[in-house]
């Protein structure tokens, strides 16, 4: 059996020699030089802002190539930070760990970070769900076609989730 189907479950990354600049829910970064940072997405889980004690296998690679996917599908449009996702041209103190990276990390230049998160939601869930039932619409700014919560949709909502001091939702979904 391939070595990539038994895999443990990827919850924690230790890399001695590298700096841990920051840990977040699912992703660990760490400052490779002043000008570059390498993204590792685990296989954790979170839910409610909590990370849960199991992961999910692989998790960490499908996130990490679905939004290699986008930013190269977007590389035209939108400047992105990506360098590579090619493990052997990190540098030498990280390829001794390229067991563990490859498929889900990116070397990424170091940029501006524009504090805001977002869902894309396919369907109307729990507070939005909710907000409809009551007002017939999802974050004042979209009304659904359908009343089925579950149900397939050809649009999908970006719902930012946290946002800067002073910005609205409302201001970033026109943005």
């Amino acid at each position: 059996m391939s070595p990539q189907v038994i895999d443990p479950v990827l919850l924690r990354t230790d890399f001695p020699e590298l700096k841990l600049h920051a840990s977040g829910k699912v992703r660990d970064v760490y400052q490779l030089d002043s000008d570059h940072l390498l993204f590792v997405a685990t296989d954790r889980i979170s839910a409610f802002d909590y990370v849960l004690a199991t992961g999910i296998p692989h998790k960490g690679r499908v996130l990490t190539q679905i939004s290699l996917f986008w930013f190269d599908f977007l590389r035209d449009l939108v400047p992105n930070h990506v360098v590579t996702a090619d493990v052997e041209q990190y540098p030498a103190a990280v390829r001794k760990y390229a067991d563990q990276l490859r498929g889900r990390s990116m070397m990424v230049k170091r940029a501006e970070m524009f504090p805001v998160e977002c869902v894309v939601r396919g369907y109307i869930s729990g507070s939005a769900w909710k907000e409809y039932k009551a007002s017939g619409r999802v974050e004042s700014d979209f009304q659904p076609d359908s009343r089925n919560r579950t149900s397939c949709r050809s649009l999908f909502l970006l719902l930012p989730q946290r946002q800067p001091r002073g910005m609205t939702r409302t201001f970033l979904l026109k943005r």
